[in-house]
Parts: structure tokens; sequence; C-alpha cells
């Protein structure tokens, strides 16, 4: 278990998620050479460092966070509660963020429970909500330059109005 205690992009909750994931521990222990020195695995700040993040959208911080939570939970009320297959939802939110296929999974984790068609599926519909999330957030710029633009005008308008009197 890899625990970070403070990031100023990504909250703990998205570093412990993608740190402690099976693609962070593939990628570890392909990565670094003493990761498989000794008899234990050995973890450098250095490597921590070193490690790439994904650029994540609001709603799949949410979806992190919410599975995290809810892991951290089972575990309070139950500390042998299983949570696999929480574990493996942000196992394959992962993948998905780093942009892998699902042959690229198979190598990280070769009894993925997942098939390719639902891996393949779920992978289309983040796109989609991507793609959903960039349209709405270009629409809120548009409207913040029409308020900006609105506002600008009332201000005109009291100007001239406070001229009048």
């Amino acid at each position: 278990v890899i625990i970070v205690l403070n990031s100023e992009n990504y909250s703990i909750d998205i570093l412990l998620a993608i740190l402690n994931s099976k693609l962070a521990t593939f990628y570890h222990f392909n990565s670094s050479p003493k990761a498989t020195k000794g008899a234990f695995p050995k973890i450098l700040v250095q490597d921590i460092k070193e490690f790439p993040l994904p650029c994540l959208s609001k709603e799949d911080e949410h979806t992190v966070e919410t599975l995290v939570d809810r892991i951290l939970e089972a575990k309070k009320a139950d500390p042998t509660a299983d949570t696999t297959a929480l574990e493996n939802e942000i196992d394959f939110l992962v993948y998905k963020l780093y942009g892998l296929t699902y042959d690229e999974v198979l190598i990280i984790d070769p009894q993925t429970p997942i098939n390719k068609e639902e891996y393949e599926n779920c992978k289309a519909q983040i796109i989609r909500q991507k793609d959903e999330i960039i349209r709405t957030r270009q629409q809120m710029d548009e409207l913040e330059i029409l308020v900006a633009e609105l506002e600008t005008e009332v201000n005109n308008l009291k100007d001239i109005y406070e001229g009048e009197e």
C-alpha cells in the first residue's frame, strides 16, 4: 500500500486509487530497478515523483473518489470485507484513464474478470462522457462571456440613467 500525504493537483483518494492500482504496481515493477531487489519490494520517493499521473475530468475524479470512499467505508465497518469488485472497478477506470487497450490490460492483469467487449463498451462510454464534458465546458465559457457582456451593458445603462438625474 502506498500512502501520499499531500498533493496540490490530486485529492488523496485519487492518489490512493491510482498508486495502489494494478497498473501502478506493474509499472513500478517494470520501471524501477530497486523494486524487485531483496525479499521485499522497495518503493523510493523518486519512483513516486516520477510516476506519470493522468489528467482526470471532474466526473472521473468524482467516480474514483466515490469508489475509494466505498472501499474505505466497507473496511472501516469490517476490516475483512471483500472489496475486490470495487478495486477491480478502480483498476478498469485507471486503465481507461491511461488509454490502455484490452490487450494491454491483459498484459498487466492476465486474470482480468472483464472481457474485451465489456472493456471496449466501457471505454467508449467514457469517451462519450468526456466529449459531453468538453461541450458543457465550452457552453459554460460562452455563457460566462455573455454574462460579462450583459454586466457591462447594465453598468452602461446605470451610468446613463444616473447621468440624467
